[in-house]
């Protein structure tokens, strides 16, 4: 049963297809938001789409784009233009990361990291912030980062820098935006069982690892966290107790421990 309360309210998600997206599509839906889920693959947001609408009773539309193409916020104006309505929450989900050493892996795929996980998602907070700015009323943005902008591991140099870059943009602008109507978190999740570990090229050696979250955890806590205006969150008590035990060692010794660490957990996949 949704919340009729948030009916009229609308939210965005990028990366809506899959993951950590498709399950704050379905969390928001509960909760009654009207959705407009962007994404690449239509059949994956059309099956999504009918299922939230049948479920929830709210209204989805999909905008199916590619963030690395040019010309996004044209294509965003158009697609806002048709459809005349504007956004109250944006999550900024869409990522990509591959499991490699730095030197082994191909450029192409370092770069592709950079463009999504930087680029993208800087313009989509260029493109939305003025514009929630605007509002007379209480709006959020969400910026989904990782536990390995905090503590950063080998295999996923250039993931782990690239959302660095994203907390640390998200921590800034909350503090610019502070006393306004826009409300700005950044989500760090550890480990979350998606597709993103075939997409990234890993594999687990304990498939039953119980620090693992599942996408639909990871959305509902976050939503929570979202909605009391934290600016930052991390979801799960071993991740939280991950990010304090980072600060007690030197911080030379606590990344070499974090990338033992993922070598004992996590292989490539051949």
């Amino acid at each position: 049963m949704n919340s009729t309360k948030n009916l009229a309210k609308w939210a965005f998600i990028t990366g809506a297809s899959s993951g950590i997206g498709k399950a704050f599509s379905y969390e928001f839906g509960k909760q009654g938001y009207n959705l407009v889920n962007l994404a690449r693959r239509a059949e994956n947001l059309d099956k999504i789409k009918r299922e939230v609408e049948d479920l929830y009773q709210v209204k989805v539309i999909n905008c199916q784009l590619d963030l690395l193409k040019d010309g996004l916020e044209e294509r965003l104006d158009h697609f806002f233009d048709e459809h005349k309505l504007q956004v109250d929450v944006v999550i900024n989900n869409a990522g990509c990361g591959f499991y490699d050493l730095f030197v082994d892996s191909d450029l192409d795929l370092k770069q592709r990291t950079i463009d999504l996980n930087v680029s993208a998602a800087t313009r989509i907070l260029h493109y939305f912030l003025p514009k929630l700015l605007k509002r007379k009323t209480v709006c959020h943005i969400c910026n989904v980062s990782s536990l390995s902008s905090i503590i950063p591991v080998g295999h996923f140099a250039v993931y782990s820098a690239t959302k660095a870059y994203l907390s640390s943009l998200s921590e800034v602008l909350a503090a610019e935006v502070k006393g306004s109507n826009v409300k700005i978190m950044h989500v760090n999740p550890g480990g979350v069982q998606t597709e993103f570990l075939d997409k990234a090229n890993q594999e687990l050696v304990n498939k039953n690892n119980p620090f693992m979250d599942s996408p639909e955890t990871v959305a509902r806590k976050t939503l929570k966290a979202l909605f009391k205006n934290k600016r930052r969150y991390v979801p799960g008590w071993a991740n939280k107790l991950s990010v304090l035990l980072f600060k007690i060692p030197p911080k030379n010794l606590a990344i070499d421990l974090a990338y033992r660490t993922m070598q004992k957990n996590a292989i490539k996949k051949q």
